[in-house]
């Protein structure tokens, strides 16, 4: 009887910039429905080529590991023709033909959100059959197929996390942080052009669906169980749904349950009287994509219809939430194509009126064009992964913001924190450096 193994392919070696390390809540959820089940993320981790011999893997990437996944999965059948390949995730679903192709060491995709359909999938193989019958399932004999979404998010179990995944931002506070994270819905109606589903977002499709409310709070008392003091909401949009943030916030308040977290908002999506409420139920940092101080930019990448409106609105947000004493990290692009100097210094200059507890910089990125003109993602096509030019600016940025007085001694409140978690200070501090 065949093995499974898991893979998390994840290229090490391809940013040159401090990246969190989340859980890909989909592979926890499959290995824990699947006995004695191996999971190996290369983030953590390295797989011995010689030991795979007669098992199924499913290998999980997204576009930038394209091809360090291809070159895993063909030492993995070259160590043992016997060995059958799964490929999973963003990339493989939504271009399924750029992963079985001719002479291709994959022998299958599942194509979109697979955890109820994996253990009933593997048990045929493990029977032998060959004509396996899912509407998700793509191989050289099958190319029709349809992304598998699952409507019912409380159908998915609490996974039970393997590693030691951890968010890098510094929190207020004398203690040592134990990360827990949750995926409370799926999908985001957007439409940034920076963004896409084969890269960097955590879930499929524009369908915005979400656990209910008392499951949310289930999950979170198991975090707190197994001994979280932080959580991080992994959710795409986690705001996308205003009276579900008050629902689940006024929950939280209500059942006393004392946690600390984390979670991405966008500027359009909140306002002063929800930041307070999230801030009393325990939120401490919230991610905000600004991305650019330049109107024309914004209009650009897609990412609002009223630049003007969002610029001003993130002066009011992030001068409520210093009141508030609520810390936001602002994510910002550079690199846009066309991107000016002018441009670029409209940017610098809202850093400075934003006047953040973090800022976070990421190289603009469009997946869907690249592989649009099939051409498969080159190691050096990632958000993380900066050219010459993109660098200097990149450092510059980082420098003027991070090395000015004020931010220094605003800064340092979060020294007992890095204190006890020294490992998140000298990744940091080195990087800055």
């Amino acid at each position: 009887m065949k093995n499974v193994t898991i893979i998390n392919a994840v290229d090490t070696s391809k940013a040159n910039h401090p990246v969190d390390t989340w859980p890909v809540m989909m592979l926890e959820v499959i290995k824990d429905s699947i006995d004695n089940c191996k999971f190996i993320d290369t983030r953590f981790e390295n797989i011995n080529i010689k030991k795979t011999i007669n098992e199924i893997f499913f290998i999980h990437f997204i576009a930038p590991d394209f091809r360090f996944a291809i070159d895993l999965c063909k030492k993995i059948k070259n160590n043992d023709s016997k060995n059958i390949i799964v490929a999973i995730g963003p990339l493989p679903s939504l271009y399924p033909n750029k992963v079985i192709f001719d002479s291709s060491p994959v022998d299958y995709v599942l194509a979109g959100e697979i955890e109820l359909v994996a253990q009933e999938f593997i048990k045929k193989l493990k029977k032998g059959k060959q004509n396996i019958k899912l509407d998700c399932l793509v191989s050289q004999n099958k190319k029709k197929y349809k992304l598998k979404m699952i409507d019912d998010l409380n159908k998915i179990k609490i996974p039970k996390l393997s590693y030691e995944y951890r968010c890098l931002y510094p929190i207020k506070g004398f203690f040592r942080a134990k990360h827990g994270f949750i995926l409370s819905s799926r999908g985001c109606k957007h439409n940034c052009s920076f963004c896409s589903p084969i890269s960097i977002r955590v879930s499929f499709g524009k369908k915005f669906r979400t656990n209910s409310i008392n499951h949310i709070i289930d999950e979170i008392k198991y975090n707190i169980k197994r001994g979280c003091n932080i959580i991080t909401f992994m959710d795409d949009d986690f705001t996308s749904s205003k009276g579900r943030i008050i629902e689940l916030c006024s929950k939280i308040i209500k059942d006393k349950i004392k946690i600390k977290w984390i979670a991405h908002a966008r500027i359009d999506e909140i306002d002063n009287k929800l930041l307070y409420l999230m801030k009393k139920a325990g939120c401490v940092i919230l991610k905000i994509g600004v991305e650019s101080g330049s109107e024309r930019m914004l209009l650009r990448i897609n990412k609002t219809k009223h630049p003007k409106k969002w610029i001003i609105e993130s002066e009011k947000l992030f001068n409520y939430a210093r009141k508030i004493n609520l810390d936001i990290v602002a994510m910002f692009m550079i690199g846009i194509p066309d991107e000016t100097n002018n441009d670029l210094n409209k940017t610098k200059k809202l850093i400075k009126q934003l006047n953040p507890y973090l800022i976070q910089l990421a190289k603009y990125t469009s997946y869907y064009d690249l592989l649009k003109k099939d051409i498969y993602p080159r190691p050096s096509v990632y958000h993380y992964k900066y050219d010459k030019k993109l660098k200097k600016i990149e450092r510059e940025l980082y420098k003027t913001f991070y090395m000015r007085l004020p931010f220094l001694k605003n800064h340092i409140r979060y020294v007992p924190y890095y204190i006890l978690n020294p490992r998140l200070a000298y990744k940091l501090i080195r990087y800055l450096i």
